[in-house]
């Protein structure tokens, strides 16, 4: 999976947990969580959180569209 597919998917989990919407907001909150840096790549914890989403991705139907 790509960064930017990985950035995207960080931040619709932002949106998911606090409704903070797709912009500049949840781009703060995902790099205060640590899940980006400050360029917006995905840190090592970003990557290891959108694997294991997506390994859960049969089990619960919130998942399904993070592929």
């Amino acid at each position: 999976m790509s960064d930017n597919l990985i950035s995207q998917a960080l931040l619709a989990w932002e949106h998911f947990l606090s409704g903070t919407g797709f912009g500049e907001l949840a781009k703060i909150a995902v790099q205060k969580r640590g899940w980006l840096d400050h360029e917006g790549h995905p840190t090592e914890d970003g990557r290891r959180l959108i694997e294991a989403l997506i390994a859960q991705d049969e089990q619960r139907s919130v998942f399904r569209n993070l592929v």
